[in-house]
This record gives structure tokens, C-alpha cells and sequence, in this order.
């Protein structure tokens, strides 16, 4: 839906550490998925292109904190090839797919599998 810049995320006493917290959005409040915490990846720190962006669809939303980010792209449905085998399980469960960005692949979220899984834990 939309990138944004990182403001204040607010801390929630007893929330699950798959959230950073929440932010407030032109007055709706958000929550902020540690997207790296589950697909257990190590914190990244936090720099001036850290973005949140907003994934939703129709009964769900949240915001993804990613290091950084590059473009956003449009891409074809035949520009997306099946995740490779030897990808990691944790990414796996939450793949879509994958493209070649510029000579780089990358692998896609599956925003509908990202949010079953998160279902699952919170």
C-alpha cells in the first residue's frame, strides 16, 4: 500500500517479540512486524533507509520493517518462477516466488501466507 519513513515505533507491554510495536498513521494505529524475528534472522540495525511498509489485504494490515528500500516494481505473474529448493525453510513458508532484479533474485512474500503465519503466533 505504502513505504513510510520511520517516525516513533511505541513498545507494547506483553506483545509478542514478532512486533516491534505500533505507529500511528494519519491517526489509525499500525502494527510493525519484525519480519526478520519470524523468519528467525538476526535484528538488523536501523538507518536512515530503514522503511515501514504497509501490507494488507482485505480484513488485515500491518507494517513490515525493512532495511531498505530499493524500488517498487510492477512485475508480470510469467516474470515470477517457483522459490529455490535450497532457500531457506523459515522464507519458504512465506514465498510466493521469485524474479531476477537486475540481475539479483529476489525472492517474493506470499502477503496472504505471511499473515496465516503470523495467525498462528500472536
Amino acid at each position: 500500500e505504502e513505504a513510510l519513513t520511520i517516525d516513533k515505533i511505541h513498545k507494547v507491554p506483553g506483545c509478542s517479540d514478532t512486533f516491534f510495536g505500533i505507529i500511528n498513521i494519519r491517526r489509525n494505529v499500525q502494527s510493525v512486524l519484525n519480519l526478520n524475528k519470524l523468519i528467525n534472522l538476526p535484528n538488523s540495525k536501523k538507518t536512515e533507509h530503514t522503511r515501514i511498509i504497509i501490507a494488507n489485504n482485505s480484513n488485515r494490515s500491518t507494517g513490515i520493517l525493512v532495511d531498505k528500500l530499493l524500488d517498487i516494481e510492477d512485475i508480470t505473474d510469467s516474470s515470477i518462477t517457483d522459490a529455490l529448493p535450497t532457500i531457506d525453510k523459515d522464507i519458504e513458508k512465506i514465498a510466493a516466488g521469485q524474479f531476477n532484479y537486475h540481475d539479483e533474485i529476489v525472492t517474493i512474500i506470499d502477503i496472504e501466507k505471511l499473515f496465516d503465519k503470523l495467525e498462528t503466533i500472536t
